[in-house]
């Protein structure tokens, strides 16, 4: 049986190491924290959440009690929590042998601490990472995480939040088609060049904007079909050539169809509308009883710098005459919501499902040098989560999106 980290002096080390092999996640994805989701602790396998809706119907006075003719709806919503896990074997001899031999002095194997270097590597790479992995995965499922934070492969299935939202056929969905820009060429290369229907767009799209591309078509060419972030924008003669951080090298330019794709975006020349327009859309009753908007990272700086710009030209009185600075009070910024969405909708018609009382639910860290001699750690991060949206209130859910045309 392979043995626990052991402390020689027992002082402050249990709170000192309790962020590192306690529990690791409670929201990762920031959902319960800001009100947009109930908390469903203690969840071992399933729970089901009973919703009952119906309609009231006002009758003249009478001595006798006459039912109303409408027919309750009843209904459940199964969240069912998915188990998952990361596992990382780390040598020590691999680290002491590298560039710590070059830090202390010609000693013993006891000059070296392999308990700080490990909870370093702990600390500040696989928890934020793990983090980071699961609010992805809580928010948008399975597909799409970045590289640089890692990959599932946990065979069992699981969609995200805004997954449940675009299946859906009740949540209010609006476009944000009317800005759209058409993409004439694509160059094939590392970082593509891409060339835009003629017009001077430089003063529309910026380097580091998170643009969505839809719609391209030509063999291969779908893989341009995503939300992407700006390099650079450049104007070439009557035209504007747009640099993405995506890699077509793989593509033949001329397999592109020209003029399929399309550039749709929220940035800071047009968020304060499409804002707006989103509010135009929410029930009255989400909105007066205090819906959060939610916006995705990228476009919380947008956001400032419009209301900047506004206020800089005399803005402010525009901004609080149309009752637009109501937004600053209810936004809510989601580190991996989709780009270019706004959502909102009431807390009550999402479930978030979590274990807090099961033990997987934390970072451990194994050493086995005690009783395999091997002079490794075994890392074992584990965490059980599910999420669920309304059936009977969905149009109570509303989204602007890049997604619907």
């Amino acid at each position: 049986m392979a043995s626990k980290v052991t402390f020689s002096n027992l002082t402050y080390a249990g709170e000192h190491f309790l962020e590192t092999f306690g529990p690791t996640v409670l929201d990762p994805a920031g959902l319960i924290d800001n009100d947009l989701a109930i908390a469903l602790d203690q969840t071992k396998f399933k729970m089901t959440l009973n919703e009952l809706d119906d309609t009231v119907e006002l009758q003249d006075p009478s001595a006798k009690f006459n039912d109303q003719s409408s027919t309750p709806d009843i209904d459940e919503v199964n969240v069912e929590a998915v188990p998952y896990e990361v596992h990382r074997e780390l040598a020590w001899d691999n680290i002491r042998k590298s560039w710590l031999n070059n830090q202390l002095r010609p000693g013993s194997l006891e000059d070296y601490s392999p308990e700080q270097v490990t909870e370093d590597f702990i600390t500040n790479v696989y928890m934020p990472k793990f983090v980071q992995a699961q609010s992805n995965l809580i928010l948008k499922g399975k597909n799409g995480l970045d590289p640089t934070i890692g990959s599932y492969s946990f065979g069992q299935s699981y969609n995200g939040l805004y997954e449940l939202f675009d299946t859906s056929n009740v949540v209010r969905k609006l476009a944000i088609t009317q800005d759209q820009i058409t993409v004439a060429s694509v160059g094939s290369a590392a970082d593509p060049t891409v060339l835009v229907a003629a017009g001077n767009f430089t003063n529309t799209l910026y380097p580091g904007n998170y643009v969505s591309i839809r719609n391209a078509a030509g063999t291969g060419w779908s893989a341009l079909n995503t939300d992407i972030r700006i390099l650079a924008v450049e104007k070439s003669g009557s035209d504007t050539n747009i640099t993405l951080d995506i890699d077509t090298s793989g593509l033949t330019d001329t397999n592109y169809t020209a003029d399929s794709a399309v550039i749709r975006f929220i940035n800071r020349t047009n968020i304060i509308s499409k804002m707006a327009a989103h509010l135009g859309f929410v029930p009255d009753q989400v909105r007066r009883n205090g819906a959060k908007i939610v916006l995705p990272t990228h476009l919380e700086m947008e956001w400032q710098f419009a209301n900047a710009e506004a206020q800089q030209n005399g803005g402010g009185y525009y901004l609080t005459s149309h009752q637009l600075q109501m937004i600053d009070q209810k936004v809510v910024i989601l580190d991996n919501a989709r780009e270019n969405t706004i959502g909102t909708w009431p807390k009550n018609r999402v479930g978030f499902a979590f274990d807090l009382n099961n033990d997987a639910t934390n970072m451990e860290l194994t050493w086995l040098g005690q009783s395999t001699g091997d002079k490794v750690y075994h890392l074992r991060a584990a965490s059980k989560t599910g999420i669920q949206i309304s059936t009977l209130f969905g149009n109570e859910i509303t989204l602007t999106t890049p997604e619907k045309d």
